[in-house]
């Protein structure tokens, strides 16, 4: 399972440097993947039934060039299950 975020257009993150947002997991922690631009995908793991911060440096993630952002994929490694992601957004 996954979630991708994509449109026809796109967004400049140029200048930003952090890419950030809240998940909230399922019963159990799982392993997660994220990439932008179909970029190196970088993995994390959600802890079990509890909201947490995650905040990537897009210069040390290999995201760069980031002027017209198109799509950000989620993709959880195992199982399905219900996580929740809130406040996906690009920082300067």
């Amino acid at each position: 399972g996954g979630m991708q975020l994509g449109n026809s257009g796109s967004i400049d993150a140029s200048a930003c440097r952090y890419f950030a947002f809240w998940a909230k997991g399922a019963d159990v922690d799982f392993d997660v993947q994220v990439t932008v631009n179909w970029g190196p995908w970088k993995g994390f793991t959600i802890p079990a039934k509890t909201w947490t911060y995650f905040k990537f440096d897009l210069l040390t993630a290999g995201w760069t060039n980031l002027n017209a952002v198109n799509n950000v994929t989620f993709q959880i490694k195992g199982a399905d299950k219900t996580f929740y992601f809130d406040n996906i957004v690009f920082l300067k």
